[in-house]
This record gives structure tokens, C-alpha cells and sequence, in this order.
């Protein structure tokens, strides 16, 4: 095993996706309820004019 016979791939680019954020309470049994982030991901092609 050495360093020198690695099979050659293209990088792969990194990238990031578009996300929203926003903070729900949850509520459970007995009157319970805990603020959680929820993450709303973006479609990839805007929605197309009517």
C-alpha cells in the first residue's frame, strides 16, 4: 500500500444549500412544550409563472 498508487478522480466541488430557519414550540402531554429549529430546505428550479 503507498501513496503514489491512488486511482486519479476529478475533486468533487463543495457546496452549500439555501435553508430557512425558524423556531416552533412543541407541545406534549401535561401542558409540556419545548421551542425546536426547524429547517425549511429550498427547491432547487423556481416555481414556474402561471
Amino acid at each position: 500500500m503507498s501513496d503514489t498508487d491512488e486511482t486519479k478522480r476529478p475533486a468533487k466541488t463543495l457546496s452549500l444549500k439555501k435553508t430557512e430557519t425558524s423556531t416552533v414550540k412543541q407541545s406534549f402531554s401535561h401542558g409540556r412544550t419545548k421551542a425546536v429549529v426547524v429547517e425549511k430546505k429550498r427547491s432547487a428550479a423556481p416555481p414556474a409563472p402561471a
